[in-house]
């Protein structure tokens, strides 16, 4: 008799047939839900932290830029910067979270700090010094790349915390003559991870290059500033722009961290950690609910799904919030800078688009933002003749980058003087650049250039007038004496001898009104802007010996020219070459006067025109040469070799201001005799004829 599995049996072994693989099914989904939960916390994880990244890149991308405009600022060109400039600098500082230092490459420069002293006194010596000791590696990157870097942190006895450091440089010139850096205090960083929404049992942590911790919301008080990252993270994210790595804390609790690196310092670090507590209790939350009912593994899924979107969703948002409070940031920091910034797209025939403009515009330019919205507005309110961005399309697009000087008019009918620098930023074939810059208000600076050029013609001038007045005072006894026997011979009636003493009058008369028109043109001078045309060197010379020839016959010295025949016409202006001659010729006069009795007391003036198409005109004397410590730095203003009651030291520094507007240029160098000086000006078209010359000026 065959064995009969009975019924209730058989609907048993069915069910649990049919159970099997879906119980299979239901578990291998519940571990690919339990994965997909995890995953979901550690995508949640690496959003945050890059979301932290790029907050921590605006931050050093407001801090940047800020510097970028300062180093254009004109007031790091003297040797100590105005007090004005330095408490703005400091103004700056204090909004971008720590101390403005200049710093420079070149050896025995002392760095100056605006959180200590006046801008001319700068921070102590020895302050000085450690900053420049411990920036030494970073300042050599900014000089030989000509691009910002962010430091790692170092030590300094102002401050009680280890700090880092932002560095751009200082062009002047084609070449980075000095370092901006602003020193980067744990506490800006401690207060922006303060600002981060973390989720509980969470913190971050900003680490530098050698992985010492900058900042950590686990640390708020800064006491475990500088202390290097556990030998695990560091093997686990060794070369590596993003990693998830798990391992212990100093606590020696487990956590899972996700590390990103931020773009504007690549060697720092910043991750977000979160313990495995957390995670696991998020991964037993997500079994509860899956096991809830009849419908847990449907449900479940879809909770995940829903859950991961969520949080894509709130982080993408965060990342958004984030981005836009930088943005808001950098243009607040930008507002309160004395520049106007601006990014265009330009085309080959010089027309050009806005992008994006900020600054101080009203204080830089004088006129409301919205009166000035294009590059016709800005021409119609220029200075007539005045270079404009339109006009620089072709020099621009050629070498790169330009910079230029022009006027304003502004609304009350006055002028401001702008300074402006455009760089191109990447070309887009051949029709099309795009183009960054920034413009500058120098009004001030003209000014007191201005100031400083009437200041050293009155001097000239000065010394002048005695000679002048012996020179004057031939002409008018000439003019006396035969005015008197002009008389006698009209008693006569000896009109042929009237006719001489009228022409001996009409004479000395013209010779004494020559003399006065070119005193007269010597103290106008050439104005803010020189304009060059085609200048006699031969009659510059004529007028230079003019003026000064009593005051050298005075002082015993002969004066040899020899411009060549013919002379040189030259691409100049007359009135700026003759003032610039003219102080030469004093100041060798003066040399000469403090030489030896019996030395010889020389001035010769030659003129070479080149196979370059350029005049060399050369001023040389026998009065001994300039001091070796001098001779480096003798263009510079109000440095001089003269006492204190004969020299002001502004000088030369004006020579050389006018030459450089004329586009030429003025070196100095000494020979076996004494100084030398050498003008190199552009030569015109065609000479003008003349002959060597020699003249002794003496009583």
């Amino acid at each position: 008799m065959s064995s009969v599995r009975p019924p209730s049996r058989r609907r048993l072994g069915g069910a649990a047939a049919a159970f099997l693989p879906l119980a299979a099914v239901a578990g291998l989904a519940m571990l690919a839900a339990l994965s997909a939960v995890r995953s979901a916390e550690e995508a949640q994880l690496q959003t945050a932290t890059r979301a932290l990244a790029v907050t921590v890149d605006s931050k050093l991308g407001a801090t940047i830029a800020a510097l970028r405009v300062l180093a254009g600022s004109r007031a790091l060109d003297a040797e100590a910067g105005p007090e004005q400039a330095m408490a703005r600098f400091r103004e700056i500082g204090a909004e971008l979270g720590g101390p403005i230092i200049v710093l420079s490459p070149s050896p025995g420069h002392v760095p100056r700090a605006t959180d200590r002293g006046s801008a001319a006194e700068g921070p102590q010596p020895s302050i000085a010094e450690e900053l420049a000791i411990a920036l030494r590696e970073p300042i050599a990157r900014v000089v030989a790349s000509g691009q910002p870097v962010v430091s790692d942190l170092f030590t300094s006895s102002a401050h009680a915390q280890p700090v880092a450091a932002a560095l751009v440089p200082v062009f002047r010139d084609g070449e980075a003559r000095h370092v901006l850096a602003l020193l980067l205090k744990p506490a800006g960083w401690q207060a922006l991870l303060a600002r981060q929404q973390l989720e509980d049992g969470s913190f971050a942590a900003i680490r530098d290059a050698q992985l010492r911790l900058l900042a950590s919301s686990r640390d708020p008080d800064g006491h475990r500033t500088g202390r290097p990252a556990p030998e695990w993270l560091a093997a686990a994210i060794e070369g590596r722009p993003r990693a998830l790595a798990i391992g212990p804390n100093v606590h020696g609790i487990e956590n899972v961290y996700a590390v990103a690196r931020p773009t504007l310092a690549p060697g720092w670090s910043v991750a977000i950690g979160q313990s495995l507590e957390v995670q696991h209790l998020a991964v037993r939350r997500a079994v509860y609910w899956m096991l809830g009912g009849g419908a847990a593994f449907g449900f479940g899924i879809a909770i995940v799904v829903w859950a991961s979107r969520l949080a894509a969703l709130r982080e993408a948002r965060r990342e958004a919030d984030l981005l836009r409070a930088g943005r808001a940031q950098v243009l607040r920091l930008l507002g309160g800078l004395p520049a106007v910034i601006f990014h265009r797209e330009m085309y080959r025939d010089g027309s050009s688009r806005l992008l994006y403009r900020g600054g101080d515009f009203e204080g830089v330019t004088g006129w409301p933002v919205n009166d000035l919205t294009s590059n016709d507005a800005l021409r119609r309110h220029a200075y007539p003749g005045d270079l404009q961005l339109p006009d620089l399309a072709e020099p621009l697009w050629r070498d790169g980058q330009v910079r230029y000087e022009w006027r304003m008019l502004q609304p009350d009918g006055g002028v401001r003087w702008l300074s402006t620098l455009v760089r191109v930023l990447d070309r887009r074939g051949d029709d099309h650049i795009e183009i960054v810059g920034y413009s500058l208000n120098m009004t001030a600076e003209h000014e007191a250039k201005a100031r400083a050029l009437g200041a050293a013609k009155l001097a000239s001038l000065g010394e002048m007038a005695a000679g002048l007045a012996h020179e004057l005072k031939q002409p008018l006894q000439s003019v006396s004496l035969a005015a008197e026997i002009g008389l006698l011979a009209a008693t006569r009636q000896d009109h042929a001898d009237i006719m001489r003493r009228f022409a001996t009058i009409v004479g000395q008369a013209q010779r004494a009104s020559y003399l006065i028109e070119r005193l007269r043109r010597f103290s106008i001078g050439a104005g803010h802007r020189t304009a060059t045309e085609d200048v006699c060197l031969a009659t510059v010379v004529e007028g230079t010996l003019l003026l000064t020839g009593s005051a050298l016959s005075k002082a015993g010295v002969t004066v040899e020219v020899a411009l060549g025949d013919p002379a040189p016409l030259i691409r100049g202006e007359a009135v700026a070459l003759e003032q610039v001659l003219t102080n030469l010729l004093l100041n060798a006069t003066d040399a000469l006067v403090a030489q030896p009795p019996g030395a010889p007391r020389q001035i010769r003036i030659t003129a070479d025109r080149g196979t370059d198409g350029m005049v060399r005109i050369t001023v040389a004397d026998t009065g001994g040469g300039i001091p070796a410590e001098i001779l480096p730095r003798v263009f510079e203003p109000f440095v001089t070799t003269k006492g204190p009651d004969k020299g002001t030291g502004l000088g030369l520094s004006i020579c050389h201001g006018l030459v450089t507007a004329m586009g030429g240029t003025i070196e100095a160098h000494n020979d076996a005799a004494g100084a030398v000086f050498v003008l190199t000006l552009a030569a015109a078209q065609a000479p003008q004829p003349s002959s060597s010359v020699a003249k002794t000026h003496r009583d």
